[in-house]
């Protein structure tokens, strides 16, 4: 008996707490207790950007109809924690997508696809975070069918008419810290043709996490480019990403920590279209599109109908704005992130003869898909103690030079190793095919990059002096998962 009465006041809370969630349904808005915890109930489109602490009471589900970005949830102060709290945010687009519709680009139902519409769209996005620091994201939870997931920014946008609005501008100063997402499920639809959609085809530009503009210069950090192993807290822990281009991306990102995540696939889905006669679109040519989408210019390399270059891990930035490469990523550098204990498995969709992309000429200029990338000015970062398995394409690849990174106690096995590029003489009459795909892979990258050989693989690529003889070898596929 005399646990009855906080019994009772539990349930009147409960009780207290359902008829402010009722009454947010009814007035369209989020709604706040005396507590001062954020219940939202709606997608925040325009709306008041949620603070503090926030926890979903239900799942919230977002429509795009055309009429501009879609927003699951804007952060709009540091010192923020949202707790999905075991349910979901959800974005779908009713209208079908396909050739048939180039203008729409939505991929089978889902808001996917943002990154192909002209006139200045941003992508719509489940959770941004908008530049504030002390910010966590914490799971179980879903997010579902954004165009990105979980957006990441070190630095508020300038352009003050996107998602953030005003946003709390920082172009000097130190970029936001301790902003962590953590155990989260950040999911798409799949990259399988079938009868919900049975014209989708690929799958356009999308983010299951991004991280951009985490900057760390001397102007900064003291200890910007010390080997002393610290952190500003931002972290991508513990999650499940999959049905994205790319499932977890650091572009111009510098000292974040992604450890412990589930990251599978996520690939380019569906086949190559050709664009329909007297239809306005990018043809499969690789033509590339350009968006602004607020603090960032993200460059696709995949236009409408043609397949993206695909990731599950993707470390990447650009030496400038004229850096014409494959693989299209932001200006700036990524630099000493951290990316450990992760499992990569099922990621990409590499075969040359169904891409679009840019014919296979060099190194340097070829797409190539991989389960874990480090591209372009990506420098010192540690990659240690992940497991990549059966990706479709490369294994764990360092390209376009990208240098002065560590791989250590990795195990990168059965990554595409059976597919080859074949060239037929017909003199001879005889077809010769080489392997493409390795479970290492050098790609006209830094000559400083460390392959240590506690790295288990089975085959690496044969650039001479990049990863040392020896490091893959065949019997490691019968003793990978042995101590």
């Amino acid at each position: 008996m005399l646990r009855s009465a906080p019994v009772m006041n539990r349930a009147i809370a409960v009780v207290g707490r359902a008829t402010l969630v009722v009454a947010a349904l009814i007035l369209g808005t989020p709604a706040a207790q005396a507590d001062g915890v954020t219940y939202p109930t709606t997608c925040n489109n325009g709306g008041v950007p949620v603070s503090g602490k926030v926890v979903l009471t239900q799942d919230i589900i977002c429509m795009d109809i055309g009429a501009g970005n879609v927003n699951g949830l804007t952060v709009g102060a540091p010192n923020t924690t949202i707790f999905l709290n075991g349910f979901s945010i959800k974005c779908v687009d009713p209208r079908p997508s396909g050739p048939d519709h180039p203008t729409v680009n939505s991929y089978k139902f889902s808001c996917q696809g943002d990154f192909q519409i002209s006139g200045g769209f941003f992508a719509d996005t489940g959770i941004d975070t908008c530049g504030f620091s002390n910010v966590q994201i914490k799971g179980a939870g879903m997010i579902q069918g954004f165009s990105v997931g979980v957006r990441m920014r070190g630095r508020a946008p300038t352009n003050t008419t996107g998602p953030c609005g005003a946003g709390a501008a920082n172009l000097t100063g130190p970029s936001a810290n301790n902003v962590k997402v953590q155990k989260l499920n950040v999911t798409g639809p799949d990259g399988l043709s079938d009868i919900s959609d049975p014209l989708a085809g690929p799958r356009p530009k999308s983010f299951g996490i991004l991280a951009s503009n985490f900057i760390e210069n001397s102007t900064t950090c003291p200890n910007w480019d010390s080997d002393d192993g610290h952190t500003h807290g931002n972290e991508i822990f513990g999650s499940s990403v999959e049905n994205h281009v790319l499932g977890i991306a650091l572009y111009n990102a510098s000292r974040v920590n992604v450890h412990e995540n589930f990251v599978h696939d996520n690939n380019s889905g569906g086949e190559s279209t050709i664009c329909p006669i007297g239809i306005a679109c990018v043809t499969n040519t690789g033509t590339t599109t350009t968006i602004t989408d607020g603090d960032t210019i993200i460059t696709t390399e995949c236009g409408f109908g043609q397949k993206c270059e695909s990731h599950g891990i993707v470390v990447c930035a650009n030496f400038g704005p004229f850096d014409n490469r494959a693989f299209a990523c932001t200006t700036g550098v990524s630099r000493r992130n951290k990316i450990q204990n992760n499992l990569v498995v099922d990621n990409a969709q590499n075969s040359f003869g169904t891409s679009t992309a840019p014919a296979k000429t060099n190194e340097s200029n070829e797409q190539v898909d991989g389960g874990l990338s480090l591209i372009g000015n990506a420098l010192k970062n540690d990659v240690r103690n992940n497991t990549v398995l059966s990706n479709n394409g490369d294994g764990i690849s360092v390209r376009n030079d990208a240098d002065l990174n560590r791989f250590s106690s990795n195990t990168s096995l059965m990554n595409s190793t059976t597919q080859t590029t074949c060239v037929f003489d017909p003199i001879a009459n005889t077809t010769t095919c080489t392997p493409h795909f390795w479970d290492l892979t050098f790609r006209g990258a830094g000559l400083n990059n460390i392959f240590n050989s506690s790295n288990r693989c089975l085959t690496q690529s044969p650039s001479s002096g990049a990863i040392p003889t020896g490091t893959c070898n065949p019997n490691e596929n019968t003793t990978w998962w042995q101590p």
